[in-house]
């Protein structure tokens, strides 16, 4: 009879430690899915802050120049679907980023049409209407790389998140 007990213990012992074993690889590879997904997601928003960027290049080349082609979707929403879903942290900053960038499209559309109406002063303004833009752009860029520091170690929070100015008349870069 003793030994069917010790059997006994020894069977349950090793049945509780063989689950103890599969919730703890559970609970590691959990933790490690949710950490990967939320990188892949970090370097979605990254690569989206920049491709709005890029887009309003674009844009200010087609629509105040006639130059280029016409820029795809505004990548905007999707920033901004990211920061909702993922990083509601950063929706403020990235609303304020939206906010200015329509506010920069619509001097592009003004300044289109004076260049059609063959206006002189059709560039009058483009500082006033970029500037916010560009500061935005920064504050959500810093605040992306700073979030991006603290939780994964990875990016410098001196980076410098400055997107470029877009190319005034003639190619050349303001």
């Amino acid at each position: 009879m003793a030994d069917l007990w010790s059997v006994v213990v020894g069977g349950a012992i090793a049945a509780a430690s063989g689950v103890a074993t599969q919730v703890c690889v559970h609970v590691i590879r959990t933790r490690e899915e949710r950490r990967n997904r939320t990188i892949a997601k970090f370097e979605e928003l990254v690569a989206a802050v920049y491709e709005h960027d890029r887009w309003l290049d674009f844009k200010l080349n087609y629509h105040t120049f006639r130059e280029g082609e016409l820029p795809g979707v505004n990548p905007m929403a999707k920033i901004e679907a990211l920061c909702a879903i993922h990083f509601p942290q950063l929706v403020q900053l990235a609303s304020s980023m939206n906010y200015h960038a329509a506010a920069f499209v619509h001097w592009m559309a003004k300044a289109g049409q004076k260049r059609l109406n063959g206006e002189s002063d059709a560039m009058q303004g483009y500082d006033t209407a970029y500037k916010p833009y560009m500061e935005s752009n920064r504050a959500l860029m810093r605040a992306v790389l700073e979030y991006g520091h603290d939780k994964f170690g990875q990016w410098s929070k001196s980076a410098s998140a400055k997107p470029k100015p877009p190319a005034g008349p003639g190619g050349e870069s303001k």
